[in-house]
């Protein structure tokens, strides 16, 4: 449907599906489970997906199940949930469980463990469900992105083009949440990060900001390195203002709120600048533009909204291009048409009820 990943939430009684048709026949004892799943909570008991008759008895059910602290291969008198990979809230999971008699293998996120289930499984086909326990269960809270069910033991061949399409099924969307950060460095300065007639955060709020940014960019592999880092690098001063949209925009009272603006000099000449490209947009009142550091390498596609202002500076020099949208409507053929290392979307939390908006043309973006 266009989703990267659909979302159960337990506390609504909430499974994907449940049939009798169910992909495993009778007595089968040689099978595969595949996944790409994220839990939105700390380790509890809750299925990803589950073959069984809760009318039956030990060792005809199978579940790719987490537990208390790790996931695996979960029967009814024969579990190895326990001990077969780790798992946490928040980190996405390419699983793929490999059953061969009593031999159980699980590749969690490209690493292989191996345990030996007793006794050996006699798979019952009563119901297959997805998301929940056969007796409504066990509900699992998270993100679903991938299920796959093979009635055969593929090989060791085959699971690794099986990880390589999980990869393209998980897109390996990362987050990065600045308010740790930021609450971090206000204990730490005796500056303000943010105005205080105005909800944005001033040049050294960003520089906070940006340092978490960079550091995830270049962990992730984005960036090989990030240039302006060092705090040292820059001469802090303190001008006057007149207000920000608090005192100006809300309640028309520009001068009324003493305020002051943080900046930051960097103490080396910036490399980078704004150009104009054929086909892309002009940038009217800074709703596009392109950046670019002749000294750098790489390239950003960028959504924002106006918190990314004081970013910007920092950002550009570390990138050769930045194309730089103002707003939230991610298109796939934009994405094709910078063809970037990374897309990003920048945006401030009252807005993050509008992550469920769909991007468009997303099937272009690879073509």
């Amino acid at each position: 449907n266009g989703l990267g990943a659909l979302s159960l939430d337990p506390a609504s009684g909430q499974q994907l599906f449940r049939t009798a048709s169910t992909p495993l026949a009778a007595g089968d004892s040689t099978f595969t489970f595949a996944a790409v799943w994220q839990s939105n909570v700390d380790p509890y008991a809750q299925v990803v997906m589950e073959q069984w008759d809760p009318a039956g008895g030990v060792n005809g059910r199978v579940s790719l199940m987490a537990t208390t602290s790790a996931y695996g291969y979960c029967g009814e008198g024969n579990d190895l949930e326990f001990s077969l990979a780790p798992y946490g809230a928040g980190t996405r999971y390419r699983s793929i469980m490999r059953v061969n008699g009593t031999d159980v293998k699980m590749l969690s996120n490209g690493t292989e463990t191996e345990g030996t289930l007793s006794p050996a499984p006699n798979i019952l086909a009563g119901r297959f469900t997805i998301g929940a326990r056969s007796q409504d269960s066990e509900n699992y809270s998270g993100l679903l992105g991938e299920i796959l069910v093979y009635n055969r033991t593929i090989s060791d061949a085959e699971r690794d083009q099986l990880d390589a399409y999980l990869h393209t099924a998980d897109p390996q969307l990362r987050i990065i949440d600045l308010r740790k950060p930021e609450i971090a460095a206000k204990t730490a300065q005796s500056q303000e990060l943010y105005y205080r007639t105005d909800t944005h955060w001033n040049e050294l709020g960003a520089f906070f900001g940006y340092q978490a940014i960079a550091k995830r960019l270049v962990h992730d592999g984005v960036l090989a390195d990030a240039v302006g880092t060092r705090l040292d690098s820059y001469r802090i001063r303190t001008t006057p203002s007149a207000g920000g949209d608090i005192a100006v925009n809300l309640l028309d009272l520009p001068g009324y709120f003493p305020d002051h603006a943080v900046q930051l000099d960097n103490t080396q000449p910036r490399q980078a600048h704004d150009i104009s490209l054929p086909g892309w947009p002009p940038n009217i009142n800074n709703s596009f533009r392109i950046t670019e550091n002749p000294a750098a390498s790489g390239s950003l596609l960028l959504y924002r909204d106006s918190f990314f202002d004081a970013l910007t500076p920092f950002v550009a020099e570390d990138f050769h291009r930045i194309y730089s949208f103002l707003g939230r409507g991610i298109d796939g053929n934009r994405v094709r048409q910078a063809h970037p290392n990374a897309v990003m979307l920048e945006i401030v939390e009252r807005g993050l009820r509008h992550l469920v908006d769909r991007p468009a043309n997303l099937a272009s973006a690879c073509e």
